[in-house]
């Protein structure tokens, strides 16, 4: 068979969505020189592919995923992490996340200028931004979050300006299922899908007088929540006094974004 240029689809199932799948698409796509789309679907991931056909083979092999080719190759796991990665009767046996506080990620509180912020615990700092009614971006798994306190209209309506989007519901937080139902109402199946593995936004109708503000979800009977689905996320929602409410970063039409100066607010 000739390395001629050709285009191809693949559609990939299983939790590849909400565990940072497509920013690993995009980046091993380039790696290899091609060009083309990844979204999610119903099932899973749909690619389109173009470039020539011995890149494409490369790019599918290359795809299972393994330490080195997620984005947890920058730290080099301890010995007690590294022992129990190479251990096949371990539970985290090539667990590719496999951490701990001694060579695991940390979590860092930058400035709108990109410049760490000096404080003793980045996530209480957050908090207190978003109960001043400032924005945060969150970096996680896949793509960026924008958070602002669900209960301030001013900071809502702010960032509904800066997003462009003056109308659509916007998902927003709940630290668990007994805050949800002070808000919303949950019945079986709703509450199912709520702790479900795959953590969904939940649509589900609003409760008279509640503390969300009305431009979460102006002019609608319905809500759209989700319970804590990252790492990060559950520590983060402890420290939140009121709901967050939170968003992808990018705009209509525009791509996941993955770095952080695109995301300043």
């Amino acid at each position: 068979m000739t390395n001629t240029p050709t285009e191809n689809r693949l559609e990939i199932n299983g939790i590849v969505q909400g565990v940072g799948f497509r920013p690993f698409i995009y980046q091993l796509a380039n790696h290899h020189g091609l060009k083309g789309e990844v979204a999610n679907t119903a099932t899973g991931v749909s690619l389109i592919l173009e470039g020539l056909q011995n890149d494409i083979r490369q790019f599918i092999d290359d795809i299972p995923y393994d330490r080195p080719k997620t984005s947890m190759r920058h730290f080099g796991m301890c010995p007690l992490c590294q022992a129990e990665y190479d251990d096949p009767d371990n539970r985290r046996f090539h667990a590719q996340p496999n951490a701990c506080p001694v060579c695991g990620p940390r979590v860092t509180l930058c400035d709108a200028g990109g410049k760490p912020v000096d404080t003793v615990d980045s996530i209480a700092d957050a908090a207190n931004r978003l109960r001043q009614g400032r924005i945060v971006a969150i970096k996680g798994l896949g793509g960026f979050h924008l958070a602002v306190d669900a209960t301030n209209a001013g900071a809502v309506a702010r960032l509904r300006r800066r997003k462009h989007r003056e109308e659509k519901p916007l998902a927003f937080m709940c630290a668990d299922l007994n805050h949800i139902r002070a808000i919303a109402r949950v019945g079986e199946t709703e509450a199912r899908l709520l702790v479900s593995i795959q953590c969904p936004i939940v649509l589900l109708e609003k409760r008279p007088h509640t503390p969300v503000a009305e431009p979460v979800s102006p002019r609608n009977r319905y809500f759209g929540i989700m319970l804590p689905y990252a790492p990060l996320h559950h520590p983060s929602v402890r420290c939140w006094a009121s709901t967050p409410f939170t968003w992808p970063t990018r705009a209509s039409c525009w791509p996941l974004c993955r770095r952080i100066r695109p995301t300043r607010c």
